[in-house]
């Protein structure tokens, strides 16, 4: 388990290679290579549970490196946009989704422990089509800002078209991000920090009913999905 764990900690957290594919091509170029890390993981994974193939020390490294390889280019393909859109107010931008990535782990355990009730196989089939449906949203919505101007962005764009991009700049620089929304988002976020502290140890220590663990992840779920609230097209 040490083997694994660190090979992919250390692959997930050396961005270095992340920042490069991300200042050529931007965050599109991230976010389809990391669905392709990300599946070639999950399908591996699947494939050993299903024993379609020897899970060996180095396969298991190998798919979970791949997963981590897909983390890591998904938090670079989404944090730099989100710091860039709103550069008025990425503090608290950044922060509130670096605390909802904190939070991922006891998320997908809730949902494991208490909807899937820790059936491995059911589990990475779950992240399979959770990490499909995020990314096709991802390529499909996450764009730079026109005022970054990306190498990829720059090919076959006259002076005039760049300095038309790079006028923008001063709006975004002046633009707040809307409070209510971002609200809406911290409210959840702490919610969730509440709710997890709460169940986690009534969990580890006491029985609880099939009943009360699909109540459990029900909530679970519903938190996850309020900050779709934060996007609704209401003023």
């Amino acid at each position: 388990m040490s083997t694994i764990s660190t090979v992919g900690v250390a692959l997930c957290y050396f961005a270095l290679p992340y920042g490069f594919i991300y200042t050529y091509g931007g965050p599109f170029m991230l976010l389809v290579l990391s669905l392709i890390f990300g599946l070639v993981g999950c399908i591996g994974l699947l494939m050993v549970f299903h024993e379609k193939i020897v899970g060996t020390t180095t396969t298991i490294t190998v798919c979970y490196a791949m997963l981590n390889v897909c983390s890591g280019m998904l938090d670079a393909a989404t944090i730099m946009p989100l710091a860039e859109t709103f550069p008025r107010n990425r503090g608290p931008v950044v922060a509130l989704t670096k605390t909802l990535t904190g939070l991922g782990a006891s998320v997908l355990a809730s949902i494991s422990s208490n909807l899937l009730n820790n059936n491995v196989s059911a589990f990475i089939t779950f992240i399979t089509i959770l990490l499909v449906v995020v990314q096709i949203f991802s390529i499909a919505l996450v764009q730079l800002p026109p005022y970054v101007i990306s190498t990829w962005r720059r090919r076959g764009k006259s002076a005039d078209e760049l300095n038309k991009f790079e006028s923008l700049k001063l709006t975004y620089f002046t633009t707040f991000v809307p409070k209510r929304r971002l609200a809406c988002g911290y409210i959840t976020v702490i919610s969730m920090i509440i709710f997890f502290t709460l169940t986690s140890p009534l969990s580890a220590y006491l029985e609880i009913s099939l009943a009360g663990k699909y109540v459990i992840g029900t909530i679970t779920v519903f938190l996850c999905l309020s900050f779709l609230v934060m996007a609704l097209p209401v003023s």
